[in-house]
């Protein structure tokens, strides 16, 4: 069975009520949220995590915490990258594209000059299939940077915490809280307000 069937477009799958208080909640797109202590939060996907800098190796931190599964951290350094899975769990390695086969959700936290470069690298490798989500976390670059993906049939988003790190701890602590800017395809809104929900921040639209 798709992962992304069982537990991104809403339905009723044991590890969606095993994450969720309340489960069998669907929004208007039909994927599964969940409530809890007043926010929304996403069901439990797979992703994986291209660029083990700060915010990434944060994110992948926080979202592990909240319950989801990340599969695979990818850098140019595997030194890197492992050093990054030591806070998200996962596998290290140097193949972005293997990385985004593996998971469910993809984000892509590099320089903000290099996202193009690396979602079309991944879109060419075969990285991205139709029904993916990939997210990136740049507050300079838009939808279209994406724009290999979506034409993958992957659908695209970018969740931007408005926020500066030191370092990953100083992120680790910082995100929780935070507001984030959110735009994303039409379909994929309310799951990515979901996903600031579960790193504790607060989408912007």
């Amino acid at each position: 069975m798709d992962p992304i069937a069982g537990l991104g477009r809403g339905t009723d799958s044991e590890q969606a009520r095993m994450t969720c208080a309340k489960p069998s909640l669907r929004n208007r797109e039909g994927f599964f949220v969940c409530r809890g202590k007043g926010r929304v939060m996403a069901a439990r996907e797979r992703f994986a995590i291209l660029g083990p800098g700060k915010a990434g190796t944060a994110v992948g931190h926080l979202l592990r915490k909240a319950g989801h599964e990340i599969t695979a951290v990818a850098g140019r350094r595997l030194e890197a990258a492992r050093i990054a899975v030591s806070y998200t769990g996962g596998t290290a390695t140097t193949d972005f594209a293997l990385a985004a086969r593996g998971a469910d959700c993809v984000l892509i936290t590099t320089s903000d000059d290099a996202i193009e470069t690396v979602c079309t690298a991944v879109s060419a490798a075969g990285g991205f299939r139709a029904g993916s989500k990939v997210v990136h976390t740049s507050g300079v670059g838009g939808l279209d940077i994406l724009e290999t993906a979506s034409r993958r049939g992957a659908r695209v988003g970018c969740i931007h915490p408005i926020q500066t790190f030191a370092d990953v701890e100083s992120a680790i602590a910082k995100i929780p809280g935070s507001t984030f800017g959110v735009t994303a395809d039409e379909d994929i809104l309310s799951w990515a307000d979901g996903i600031v929900g579960d790193l504790g921040g607060r989408p912007f639209h």
